[in-house]
């Protein structure tokens, strides 16, 4: 009788264990609290990352945590746990396409990625290499207009002139794409642009430069970045183009006339505050000879406006 109590007491003590397994349950619950709190803290920080890599790092550590505080759990929803290892696969697969090594780039692709490094990456680059050319066009050759060949044209070295209705509008330079909108999507263009002198370019036919803007909007993106600071220095050249014209009409009148101080000091004050340099004034002067005494004596009035202007900063 004895044998049989010591030995159910034994039995008893063995499956307790009050002492091992309290304080284990306890860490355990311990650790699957913080792990939820901070998981859901952590995940609350991608609302505040603007940076694409960050924003999913933060996610993915939040939602591991929140993955782990399920698996420590007395009950397992495996349901949200396998949701939650499928959303922090994606975002892992993510970031290494964001942060995997970039594409080495060749003399001419490098110097391409240079002149555009501010809205291309290297692999985009490399994606509209693979799709185009590198063309050299001779002097007089027509980009973009009646007869020429319907490309996208990226100029990494010399100029081209641009004109609408046979009149001069700017002239595009290395870094610029050559690529009226009306081309891309399929009507007729409405610009002509021809090279000045020997132009080096990469082509790319439209329809495969159409289908490369489909697969990437990023590649879209940036394409409209550098389209719209050409449409702003367009205008820019227009702006100054007019001024000049205006400047030679006037010089053209008023040489004809009397040589009076007042009228070369209006047109001193003309020229300071349309900003025409002395290189723009001296171009056109060499377009009307008979004035060249008359304007070339201009250079040297200052206008009233500017003395006005130092004696007040003084």
């Amino acid at each position: 009788m004895v044998r049989l109590r010591i030995g159910r007491f034994a039995w008893e003590l063995y499956y307790t264990r009050t002492k091992s397994v309290v304080p284990g349950q306890q860490l355990r619950r311990r650790v699957s609290d913080f792990l939820g709190h901070f998981g859901y803290l952590t995940a609350l920080g991608e609302y505040v990352m603007t940076d694409m890599v960050w924003l999913r790092v933060f996610a993915s550590g939040g939602c591991g945590m929140i993955c782990c505080y399920q698996l420590l759990q007395p009950k397992v929803q495996t349901i949200s746990v396998f949701w939650q290892i499928v959303y922090v696969t994606v975002n892992a697969f993510q970031i290494y396409l964001l942060k995997r090594a970039q594409p080495e780039l060749n003399h001419e692709e490098l110097q391409l990625f240079t002149q555009c490094q501010e809205v291309f990456t290297p692999r985009q680059v490399c994606s509209m290499v693979d799709l185009g050319e590198w063309r050299e066009l001779p002097d007089g050759a027509r980009l973009l207009g009646d007869g020429a060949s319907g490309e996208v044209f990226f100029i990494v070295a010399g100029s081209c002139e641009q004109s609408a209705n046979g009149l001069p509008v700017g002239i595009t330079g290395p870094g610029n794409i050559v690529c009226d909108t009306d081309v891309v999507r399929g009507a007729s263009a409405t610009a002509t642009v021809t090279a000045q002198g020997k132009v080096r370019c990469l082509t790319i036919p439209v329809e495969a430069f159409r289908k490369l803007l489909d697969k990437d909007p990023d590649l879209r993106e940036a394409l409209q970045t550098i389209v719209a600071r050409a449409l702003v220095v367009r205008m820019s050249q227009l702006n100054q183009a007019a001024k000049n014209h205006q400047y030679r009409a006037m010089l053209e009148v008023v040489c004809t006339g009397d040589d009076d101080p007042r009228v070369a000091a209006q047109i001193a004050e003309y020229r300071y505050w349309h900003r025409i340099s002395d290189e723009d004034h001296e171009l056109m002067v060499s377009s009307l000879p008979r004035c060249s005494n008359y304007c070339t004596d201009l250079l040297q009035v200052v206008p009233p406006t500017l003395d006005a202007v130092e004696t007040a900063d003084r």
